[in-house]
């Protein structure tokens, strides 16, 4: 991550996305695992207090960032089929899923 890109690289040292990055210096990255193919690449931004969701193909999930005075918490019911990721803003509680 630097202030004008944001990549991914597997493993093997290969790119899986890279994205432009608004301009950010804080940004806290964190992955979900939906399946053992479909993955979710969150990127909050501390300055802006809001955050970015990808999919493993590098695609915004939601076409917009979604706005939270928190970082997002993700969840999924008893049988983990049910993905959701958590934000607050502004003292409300919003839930998204995922899939």
């Amino acid at each position: 991550m630097d202030t004008d890109k944001i990549a991914i690289f597997d493993k093997q040292q290969q790119l899986v996305i890279e994205r432009q990055n608004s301009g950010s210096s804080l940004l806290i990255p964190s992955v979900v695992r939906l399946s053992d193919k479909a993955v979710v690449f969150c990127f909050y931004d501390l300055e802006q207090k809001l955050f970015f969701l990808y999919d493993q193909l590098g695609n915004l999930i939601g076409n917009r960032p979604i706005e939270s005075t928190r970082a997002p918490v993700f969840g999924s019911d008893s049988k983990g089929k049910k993905i959701v990721v958590y934000s607050v803003d502004s003292d409300v509680l919003t839930t998204t899923p995922l899939n």
